[in-house]
């Protein structure tokens, strides 16, 4: 008779539970305690994770994933102790709708506004280093060959101004037009001229320069006056001698010297001096 009058309880308890839970007085817990099931045995079956089941037993949907995810794990729970889950799923909606018609002066809107700002901040952030390191970049890329560009300058502006010096001074200058009259009568340029003034006219050497990046070349052709070029990438002279070419080359791995057809090769590194001597 004990026993019977045990389950009689067990089974008055349940019902009362069940009209407290249509009253919408509702204790999920105690109705789950009473059938006996715990948390773990609902989450073996269905994969619901206990933190959710909690938060379901204890009315704190807040604590629940979306709302078509939250109802779908509602469902689950209310139908593993037994009870009618549209009475769970009814507070949930009227759980949405007061959070829904929160006014719009609670609500927080300076989180996103911090967020657009330090955004901002990183994106300038970031470009202002892009440009640092493009312009470092390319101050360590042409400041070698921009160096020794200017070391060749200042070395071989030298010589020049030493050769240029004599015809400019008033006190030689005189002197050496006196003195070439008296050696012109002899005549000795006419027999030497005739065989060679078609050959330096015309040029016994031939030499092509052509550049494939920014080249600084002095060129002394039959010992005249050096001439100095500065070539651009794709850019090409010809020069013709009839004696000899004397080569300063600033950039000798950006340069491609044909010298009587024949390519001379690489030179040197690039932005390396090399001084040449054709033929």
């Amino acid at each position: 008779m004990s026993g019977m009058e045990k389950t009689d309880d067990s089974v008055q308890s349940a019902d009362r539970l069940n009209e407290t839970v249509k009253d919408g007085k509702q204790d999920l817990k105690s109705i789950r305690e009473a059938r006996g099931i715990t948390l773990h045995d609902i989450f073996r079956v269905s994969r619901v994770s206990v933190v959710n089941l909690e938060a379901i037993e204890k009315a704190n949907y807040h604590l629940l994933p979306t709302p078509f995810i939250a109802k779908s794990f509602i469902k689950i729970y209310a139908k593993a102790i037994g009870v009618d889950a549209d009475t769970i799923i009814h507070q949930y909606d009227t759980f949405l709708k007061t959070r829904d018609n929160i006014p719009v002066e609670e609500k927080i809107e300076e989180p996103p506004k911090d967020r657009r700002k330090q955004t901002k901040i990183i994106v300038l952030s970031l470009l202002a280093i892009a440009v640092v390191c493009i312009f470092v970049y390319l101050i360590y890329s042409f400041y070698p060959m921009l160096n020794e560009w200017s070391s060749m300058r200042s070395v071989n502006t030298s010589p020049q101004l030493s050769e240029a010096v004599p015809p400019a001074n008033p006190q030689n200058a005189p002197a050496e037009k006196v003195a070439t009259p008296p050696a012109q009568p002899a005549q000795p340029v006419p027999s030497l001229t005739t065989p060679q003034l078609p050959v330096a006219s015309t040029g016994s050497y031939q030499l092509i320069i052509e550049a494939t990046g920014f080249s600084w070349i002095k060129i002394v052709e039959d010992r005249k006056l050096p001439v100095e070029i500065l070539l651009r990438p794709g850019e090409k002279i010809e020069r013709t001698a009839s004696e000899s070419f004397e080569l300063d080359i600033g950039n000798a791995g950006g340069t491609n010297i044909t010298f009587q057809g024949k390519p001379l090769g690489i030179l040197g590194k690039p932005g390396q001096v090399v001084h040449l001597k054709l033929p």
